[in-house]
């Protein structure tokens, strides 16, 4: 399934592009210009009018929500029963559904460079660099896409990097389109029921926030929670250690990354265990070996987090890089990360407009919402081979055996 098919009766829309600007930051992305030279307004963002014989400015329109409903709720997909990142289908104003990952991490949303193609969207190479957890890439492109259609909601002018490594372009066997960052998310108050695979959207002030929910602060485009690691320490009384710590709240990321090393966690030290792992993320090249991307880090044993007054009691090891205070694997000015393990079984609620954030109980019954069954509803009738093909390999992934072979068989 190279190529996904568009409903008949969708009208084609003529996307637009982003002119160059300042560098912009993507998943835990810092650009490599200085902080003053970071970017500005995206009004000011002039564009390249084509089919004329100069490059006529003009202002691109504003980034925005248009008019529409107070909330809606979306099917979230995983690659598979034990998948926790989660993905949305959009439409990028061609009538297409494409899949996105959901990455609150992210202060730009990302699109693979196929999809701009398909949309005819010309990427302009951008100043800077941008730079991930799993290295930095000198150089970038981006589009302005005209409109991204969520479900009944439409977010308008909307900037994408393109083309940067690292970003998923596969989720199991099915094609993922990008990203969708902090650039889509931060015009709503967004509610994620992982159990339930439930992604609710509201207009601002739309959700009623519970008053137990805690301040999200925002730097430099990413949004931090202030959290206590719940430390294994025998010397401690009951034997853990509540350590304060300041987190980037990542749904694209696993568990807990902590990063750097402020004057506050000196006594940590003595609590970790030191040694080589591989660490991939945003700026990863997939075309060099694993051992590119081995790091020295510290794993420094927690039994859990408190969030507020919500503790989550899991225990597992946090990984601490660049624990000597030298900039080097993790982005600039990067805390640390906190990643969906520790909301799959709650509520994750995110109040982008009002700051807040509350991690609370699943509102509704557990399910399974495989990746690989959305790609079959949309393979349903193939018939060019290499479509026969996919459409049998999805069937094997949900343990449809004798219904893939019934399709061999018949074609």
């Amino acid at each position: 399934m190279s190529r996904r098919p568009s409903p008949a009766s969708s009208p084609r829309r003529a996307p637009g592009d982003i002119a160059q600007r300042p560098s912009a930051p993507l998943r835990a992305i810092e650009p490599t210009a200085p902080a003053g030279h970071r970017s500005g307004s995206l009004a000011a963002i002039l564009a390249c009018v084509w089919g004329s014989t100069a490059c006529i400015k003009a202002p691109l329109p504003s980034e925005g929500l248009s008019p529409g409903p107070k909330r809606a709720e979306l099917d979230l997909w995983a690659a598979g029963p034990g998948g926790s990142k989660l993905y949305v289908e959009a439409d990028l104003g061609d009538g297409e559904a494409r899949l996105f990952l959901v990455d609150t991490g992210a202060d730009i949303s990302a699109l693979s460079a196929e999809a701009a193609a398909a949309l005819g969207l010309a990427p302009v190479p951008q100043r800077g660099g941008v730079s991930g957890m799993g290295g930095r890439v000198q150089g970038w492109s981006a589009v302005r896409v005209p409109e991204v259609e969520l479900g009944p909601f439409s977010v308008h002018g909307v900037t994408f990097a393109v083309g940067v490594p690292g970003v998923p372009t596969r989720a199991g066997l099915v094609p993922v389109d990008g990203i969708l960052g902090s650039n889509v998310w931060h015009h709503f108050q967004v509610a994620i029921d992982y159990p339930a695979h439930v992604l609710e959207l509201y207009r601002p002030g739309a959700m009623d926030v519970p008053d137990t929910s805690v301040p999200l602060y925002l730097s430099r485009g990413h949004t931090r929670i202030a959290v206590d690691l719940l430390v294994t320490d025998e010397a401690a009384e009951g034997g853990v250690r509540r350590h304060p710590w300041e987190l980037e709240v990542d749904t694209g990321a696993y568990d807990i990354v902590l990063a750097g090393a402020p004057a506050h966690a000196d006594t940590l030290a003595e609590l970790a265990t030191t040694g080589l792992e591989p660490i991939f993320g945003i700026g990863a090249d997939d075309s060099l070996p694993v051992t590119s991307f081995l790091r020295t880090t510290r794993r420094l044993p927690l039994t859990g987090v408190r969030i507020g007054d919500v503790v989550v009691e899991e225990a597992f090891d946090a990984r601490w890089i660049d624990y000597s205070g030298a900039d080097g694997f993790a982005p600039p000015n990067m805390p640390g990360l906190i990643g969906h393990r520790l909301f799959d079984e709650h509520r994750l609620v995110l109040d982008f407009p009002g700051r807040r954030l509350a991690l609370l109980p699943p509102e509704r019954a557990a399910r399974a919402q495989d990746i690989h069954e959305w790609a079959l509803d949309r393979l349903r009738r193939p018939t060019e081979p290499e479509e026969v093909h996919l459409r049998a390999k999805l069937l094997v992934t949900v343990d449809r055996m004798d219904d893939a072979l019934a399709l061999l068989t018949d074609h």
